[in-house]
């Protein structure tokens, strides 16, 4: 894709006459590995999604859900994935980016670009079960986090769990 980069200055300047030229928007290229239900079996997709200043993972994938398309330009299902505050509070964005455990909401793509130019992968977390694409089964924190909180606070006499 192609555009033309409007010059801020008069016609005489030097800025104008340096961006009169046409201008290759920069594409940034990720692989998503995809699942469709609990239990079947993953893929890979490629997407490739206008880059913007101060991009998140986060960003990414809702560039991908308002165009769902492959990077062939096939329709695609949007990727499915968590998030809550956008603060790196509640951690339900977390997934692998790049093969490290990440907050989408926090990892930004300009310093996820600088480690790897090519693309940037997308991938559930390794250790709970895929509901789908990079949506995971938490229930496990949960349980464990209840039993943490009740043996620091145990439940008063007689009242509900």
């Amino acid at each position: 894709m192609i555009r033309a980069v409007e010059p801020s200055a008069g016609p005489n300047s030097s800025a104008a006459s340096a961006s009169a030229q046409p201008v290759a928007q920069r594409l940034i290229r990720v692989r998503v590995l995809r699942q469709d239900a609990p239990g079947q079996e993953s893929y890979w997709e490629r997407h490739a999604v206008p880059y913007e200043l101060n991009m998140n993972v986060i960003s990414i994938l809702q560039r991908i859900a308002a165009n769902a398309k492959s990077q062939d330009g096939r329709p695609v299902a949007p990727v499915a994935w968590d998030c809550n505050c956008l603060e790196e509070v509640c951690g339900s964005c977390t997934m692998l980016v790049n093969g490290r455990t990440r907050m989408a909401c926090t990892a930004l793509v300009d310093k996820l670009m600088e480690d790897n130019p090519e693309e940037i992968e997308l991938r559930p977390m390794s250790k709970f079960p895929v509901v789908r694409d990079l949506v995971v089964d938490r229930r496990r924190i949960r349980h464990s986090r209840r039993g943490a909180l009740e043996l620091r606070d145990p439940p008063a006499r007689g009242s509900r769990p």
